[in-house]
């Protein structure tokens, strides 16, 4: 510290500027004083075991980006559209019977990429037929 003119001024110890951002945190150093000696920028290094469920949350974001499952039929509808909004004509689709759980034979038809049609040979029953579609590639 130096005192000129009744003027007090302090070195420069650090170098002005604007530390962290969304990538990088601060890494201070103060002396008993509480003055900044010291500060650096540091990578944000983060393991996913360091993150309470991260694995599940993952999981579950991807399923919702990649998977629609709904439960259709209601006696009079054919074909039966169903929005599954994946943005995607490359999906797979699976129909199967909620009582017996054995697969139903339907036809698919890819409207567009979030829509596709399932149609049978006759209505289906109410609420009678599960169909999991899939996003792949």
């Amino acid at each position: 510290m130096a005192i000129s003119s009744g003027a007090v001024s302090l070195p420069n110890v650090v170098t002005a500027g604007s530390f962290g951002s969304a990538t990088q945190s601060p890494s201070v150093t103060v002396d008993a004083k509480g003055r900044v000696t010291a500060i650096s920028n540091n990578s944000i290094q983060i393991t996913s075991s360091q993150v309470t469920n991260f694995c599940d949350d993952v999981r579950a974001c991807e399923k919702a980006a990649t998977e629609f499952v709904v439960t259709i039929g209601d006696g009079a509808t054919n074909p039966w559209p169903i929005n599954h909004g994946l943005g995607t004509l490359d999906v797979m689709v699976q129909a199967y019977d909620v009582k017996t759980l054995a697969n139903v034979m339907v036809d698919i038809v890819r409207v567009d990429v979030d829509n596709i049609q399932i149609v049978t040979a006759k209505p289906l029953q109410p609420n009678s037929v599960r169909v999991l579609i899939k996003a792949v590639g």
